[in-house]
């Protein structure tokens, strides 16, 4: 992640900020993923109320492809 170069400031949720670092095989499997945020239901309410997710693409992982 390039958040110390492009980011500045507090997390705006601090200090529940949460990083998941993700191989993925396209950026369809991305917006399948956040969008189970836009359909699960918990007590009667879409997740999303509860949870905010940014998902961010970019190169391909360096490590472990050795």
């Amino acid at each position: 992640m390039d958040d110390d170069k492009l980011m500045v400031g507090p997390s705006t949720a601090f200090p529940w900020t949460s990083y998941i670092l993700a191989d993925v095989p396209d950026l369809e499997t991305v917006a399948a993923v956040t969008n189970l945020l836009r359909v699960t239901e918990v007590d009667g309410h879409r997740l999303w109320r509860y949870v905010r997710i940014e998902a961010r693409v970019g190169r391909p992982l360096f490590f472990g492809n050795a």
